[in-house]
């Protein structure tokens, strides 16, 4: 469900909500929330109905999507991951015990390091990026870097920025292999050529520590 549409039920905390969807229109519903007279009474909300800026709103947004006890499954649509107003969400996000699957979809992640704050959710197991763009290729250092549990890891139709030569894959590769509960890959339909694929699929294979299912399907 878009957060839009379920904006009340996260900042009371409606523990059925399992998936939430969040695009640039459901950001502008945030900025037009108006407490209703018991809100403004509930002290539990005050970082919500007090908040002098919309950066400190978010954050405390944040705090009450980290809370929700049976979120299992966030989607980011078409976010800016260096929108300044996003800096401290991201990691409000990523205090949640509940959460297992990341989506990145449409999004331009050559800048990405804040945004990957939220796979350092303690249980996440899944992340897929579908037509993200530039993705950066720090990417690997940075998911390498969290303390999660992921497991499969997808890019469906993604491009990436500084993979161009064969070092800069395989580097980028042998960072992912080293994730120590990955057990998949797929990379559907990605802006590598057919040598590169074969690059890719090769170092992924020969380097994870664990054994694991590699995908890759060169640019159509």
């Amino acid at each position: 469900m878009k957060l839009g549409l379920c904006l009340n039920r996260v900042i009371h905390q409606d523990d059925t909500l399992t998936n939430i969807i969040i695009t640039p229109a459901c950001l502008d519903a945030c900025s037009d929330w108006e407490p209703s007279q018991s809100d403004e009474e509930n002290e539990s909300l005050d970082g919500l109905t007090t908040s002098s800026s919309n950066r400190e709103w978010l954050c405390n947004l944040g705090v009450r999507i980290g809370k929700l006890t049976n979120l299992t499954h966030l989607t980011f649509d078409g976010l800016d991951p260096e929108d300044k107003d996003l800096e401290r969400f991201w990691g409000e996000i990523a205090v949640s015990t509940s959460l297992t699957d990341l989506y990145f979809i449409n999004m331009n992640l050559i800048s990405c390091e804040e945004i990957m704050a939220t796979a350092s959710a303690p249980n996440i197991t899944n992340i897929t990026f579908q037509r993200c763009s530039t993705i950066s290729n720090e990417i690997s250092y940075d998911l390498l870097h969290q303390d999660n549990h992921l497991t499969t890891l997808c890019f469906i139709e993604c491009s990436f920025n500084n993979l161009n030569t064969m070092k800069e894959i395989v580097n980028f590769a042998t960072e992912l292999a080293h994730l120590k509960s990955i057990t998949s890959f797929s990379f559907t339909s990605c802006s590598f050529d057919i040598v590169q694929s074969m690059c890719l699929n090769r170092c992924l294979n020969e380097e994870s520590v664990n054994p694991v299912d590699v995908h890759v399907s060169p640019e159509v």
